[in-house]
């Protein structure tokens, strides 16, 4: 994963570098497989998804920006790639799941804007979109 510190507005034009303002994005997209990045959380939320075995490509890419003004916001596009979710104690099997969406938070709100899901659990086919928005 490459970031990238673009530093306060104006760092290096003569203007306020006081520090008021961090910038961070991701200077590439974040390609890894679902069950690494989920290997990376905390305990805690690993005991509790730990009857599940989850595979596929995850593409993300994103910026965290921090203002003493506005707090942190932070915005991220993800995509999922032929995935699949297993439920181990009766093995319920999402397969060929394909998502992609966005997720942002800020002190004032946060979204989750899936743009489009699609996969199948057993003979289904599920397709569709979701957003939900916290204000």
């Amino acid at each position: 994963m490459n970031i990238i510190l673009l530093g306060p507005p104006g760092a290096g034009k003569g203007k306020d570098d006081s520090g008021k303002e961090i910038r961070i994005a991701l200077a590439d997209r974040i390609e890894t497989n679902l069950s690494s990045l989920l290997s990376l959380l905390p305990s805690d939320i690993k005991n509790k998804i730990s009857d599940y075995k989850c595979d596929g490509d995850f593409f993300t890419s994103g910026k965290i920006n921090y203002s003493l003004n506005t707090g942190i916001k932070f915005e991220n596009d993800f995509r999922i790639k032929n995935g699949t979710i297993t439920y181990k104690p009766n093995s319920i099997k999402i397969s060929d799941l394909m998502s992609e969406g966005k997720i942002s938070y800020s002190a004032n709100n946060s979204l989750l804007n899936i743009s489009s899901f699609d996969f199948n659990l057993e003979e289904y086919n599920l397709k569709g979109k979701l957003e939900l928005k916290i204000q």
